[in-house]
This record gives structure tokens, sequence and C-alpha cells, in this order.
């Protein structure tokens, strides 16, 4: 029994240190060190390889850094811990689409991951402007041979109108633009 008693408050003790490391992740990255903050999440994953909020933020970093691989590789494994997760959809989404911009042979293999990606964000939560604003752009930039044409992206600057005017307006813009 007292052994238990010892694991036990072991297993406590590490657990609350990687809520401390990812507390001080969190804000090394609001700071903008992001070499502090990749340091600190990486020794929360070691405690809790699934921490949502690690990996997301280990994405958010790599993101930041134009590393649009190792984003989405970290943005699909936040995203295996919720498969319900909106932003998580988007982020993942929107990684994937910085890779394919960087090549565009590679797009064509990764293009229907983005758009469904994008589409399970926006049917997740009917308010989210993001990914419908990136569906905008994204319809916009595609031929039509990929499926890409003002119609569609139209229909997405129409689902922001209805939910911010501001916005839509945006996104009515951008349609102007191209």
């Amino acid at each position: 029994m007292k052994y238990l008693f010892y694991f036990l408050v072991v297993l406590f003790s590490i657990q609350m240190q990687a809520q401390d490391f990812l507390q001080l992740g969190i804000n090394q990255f609001n700071a903008n060190d992001l070499v502090a903050a990749t340091s600190s999440l990486k020794k929360v994953l070691r405690v809790t390889p699934k921490n949502a909020t690690a990996l997301e933020y280990l994405g958010d970093i790599k993101f930041k850094q134009k590393e649009w691989g190792e984003a989405a590789d970290y943005f699909k494994k936040a995203l295996c811990t919720d498969k319900s997760n909106a932003v998580y959809h988007f982020k993942y989404g929107g990684a994937l689409g910085m890779k394919a911009k960087q090549n565009k042979l590679k797009a064509i293999f990764i293009l229907d991951d983005i758009k469904e990606h994008l589409q399970i964000a926006a049917d997740l939560d009917a308010t989210y402007i993001d990914p419908r604003m990136v569906m905008v752009e994204l319809y916009m930039e595609l031929p039509k041979s990929f499926g890409g044409g003002v119609d569609k992206a139209k229909s997405y600057a129409d689902e922001i109108a209805a939910i911010d005017s501001q916005k839509g307006k945006d996104a009515y813009q951008l349609l102007e633009v191209r």
C-alpha cells in the first residue's frame, strides 16, 4: 500500500509538472519566444504524448516558421485526439494548403484533403468564418478543372455575409479582385 501511495504521488507530481510546462510554453509562444516554447511544449509531450493543446501550439509554431509539413503533422495529431474540433480541422487544412502552394505537383494529391478538412471545420461550427474565407480564396485560385470557380467561392462568401456583414463584404471583395 505504501508503494502505491508513492507511485501516485510521483505520478501526480509529473502531471503537475507537465501542466506547468504547458502554461510556460503557451506564455513563451505568446511572447513570440518560439524556441523556448518548442522546448517547453515538447517536455509536455514526453509526459502526455497526446496532449492536444501542446500539439496545437507546436503546430502553430511550425506554421509561424513556415514549416507547413511539420505544422500539418502536429495539427493532424491534435485532430486525432478530438475529431469534432473545428479549429483543428481548419488548422490542418490550412497547413496542407500552404504546403500545396509550395509544390503544385504535390498539391494535386492533397487538394481533396484540404477541401475536406476546411469543409468539416465549417460544418462543425456554423459561425466559424475563417474556413469559409479560406474556401473563398481557394475556389477563386483553383482552375475549374480542379473544382474552382466564382460560383463556389460566392456560395461561401454568402455564408460569411449571413454570419457577419462586414466580413461578408471582405469576402465579396475577394471575388471582385480576381
